[in-house]
Formats: structure tokens, C-alpha cells, sequence
């Protein structure tokens, strides 16, 4: 289980700081780090690269509910973020999905709390909230490359995790 002020201490550990502004929550730094960990994970949890929050579902239509094109009408998931894969002959209106299809899958990305993130990514938060502690305070900014190197390093490693890239493809 990920923790937030881990995160946030740790990021500010990457960066050199080995004062009493990482473990303060009191500190006008700490807040930001905060804000700006909220705000990371919202986009990761929108990042269709990363399948840690996705789920597939088969969506029931309302057998009432077709529209004019004699498409039936499914509710989005109340914890639906971004579709990642789904049916043929579908289509996002609001809060619906209209389709002609009577059996409905999709796969999509969802909310989630920062606790329910798993384990292989705490590494990848860690430097992603570096980098932006980074672009924030121009004392961290002789930082940068090294945090971007590093956290270009844990998004592959987390995307071999999750099988979305083949290394190694001769053999090696």
C-alpha cells in the first residue's frame, strides 16, 4: 500500500533535501508537493499506458432505452476515467454509451485512491513528483535531467511489468 507522505518525503530525499522540509507537512513546500502529487495522479490514473487501473466490464443496456438509431443505451461507470479498449458500433454521448450491440464489454481506465495503487509504483511517483518539484523550485533545477532519466527508467520498467513492451526483441 502506497503512502502519500512517503511519496512526498521520499521525493524530496531524491532531490538532496535531508532537512526537516521533507517530514514537515507544515512547510509551504510540503503543501506544494501535495498539490502537485494530486495532481500526477490524476494523469497517471488517465495514462492508458499503465493497465494497474484498468478493469474490463460488460455493460447492461436499459432494454427500454434505445434512441433513434435503434442504438441501445448503457450508464458509463461511475468510476470511469478513459476507455482503453471496447466494441465495435459504440459511441460516448454524456453520460451514455449508445450501441447497437446487445452485449457491451469494455476496458477502461478507473479511480482510484492512492492506496490501491500497487507496489511497482511507488518508485515511478517518487520521480515523477521530482521532476515537478523540479520545474517548481529553481533550487532543484541542476536536478532536472538526472529525475527525468530516472523516471523514464521506472516507466519502462513498469510498462515490462506489465507487458506493454517487449525488450530484448533479438534474442538477448
Amino acid at each position: 500500500m502506497l503512502d502519500r507522505g512517503n511519496i512526498i518525503e521520499s521525493a524530496f530525499l531524491k532531490l538532496g533535501e535531508v532537512g526537516q522540509i521533507y517530514s514537515d507537512n507544515r512547510t509551504e513546500q510540503y503543501e506544494v508537493a501535495g498539490k502537485l502529487l494530486d495532481n500526477i495522479l490524476e494523469t497517471v490514473a488517465l495514462d492508458t499506458d499503465f493497465l494497474f487501473n484498468a478493469t474490463t466490464v460488460n455493460l447492461n443496456k436499459n432494454i427500454n432505452s434505445t434512441n433513434d438509431f435503434g442504438e441501445y443505451r448503457y450508464n458509463i461507470p461511475n468510476d470511469f476515467l478513459t476507455i482503453i479498449r471496447y466494441s465495435d458500433n459504440m459511441k460516448f454521448e454524456g453520460e451514455f454509451i449508445y450501441s447497437t450491440n446487445e452485449n457491451l464489454n469494455i476496458t477502461y481506465c478507473r479511480k482510484i485512491a492512492i492506496e490501491e495503487y500497487p507496489q511497482y509504483m511507488k518508485n515511478y511517483l517518487i520521480y515523477k513528483l521530482s521532476v515537478e518539484l523540479c520545474n517548481t523550485y529553481s533550487a532543484y533545477s541542476d536536478k532536472l535531467s538526472a529525475m527525468h532519466w530516472y523516471l523514464s527508467d521506472e516507466r519502462t520498467k513498469i510498462m515490462n511489468n506489465e507487458g506493454l513492451v517487449i525488450s530484448h526483441l533479438n534474442g538477448g
